[in-house]
């Protein structure tokens, strides 16, 4: 589309809109609107299953976050294979951060795509953001 460029890393490729900036594994909107996109990816080095591994995730999430308040948590489908879908609340030094989180198994590898913003996110700006992860695509894995 015209309003979007296409953006590949190793693991896939999504679209993300015109408006937003590459800061390497962190993207920003040119926009005023405070909200941050980081991908990270994990190796996954452990014989598990998937559902289990994302569970393991997820119960990380709950543990390990100070004040750790969850809104959702649900699986979703990206590329037809499940994934997961976090909305949550916690509390950073600086004070209470929101972010969604998808989680996604691709290559024997976590992608973590994690938006973060200094207040809840409505469910339009919820929607908005996660057209940019719906938009993911595996890239083919050559050797």
């Amino acid at each position: 589309t015209t309003n979007a460029q296409h953006y590949t890393i190793n693991e896939g490729s999504f679209l993300l809109p015109n408006n937003w900036q590459d800061e390497s594994s962190m993207f920003f909107p040119s926009t005023a609107i405070p909200v941050e996109i980081l991908l990270s990816t994990e190796p996954i080095t452990e014989d598990i299953s998937d559902q289990d591994f994302y569970q393991k995730i997820i119960e990380q999430f709950r543990h390990n976050l100070n004040g750790y308040q969850e809104n959702e948590c649900r699986e979703i489908t990206l590329e037809g294979k499940p994934a997961y879908l976090l909305d949550y609340y916690w509390d950073t030094p600086e004070g209470p951060i929101y972010q969604l989180s998808v989680l996604y198994i691709v290559q024997n590898k976590l992608l973590t795509f994690t938006y973060s913003a200094q207040e809840s996110f409505s469910p339009n700006k919820k929607e908005a953001l996660l057209t940019v992860v719906y938009s993911f695509k595996t890239t083919s894995k050559t050797n």
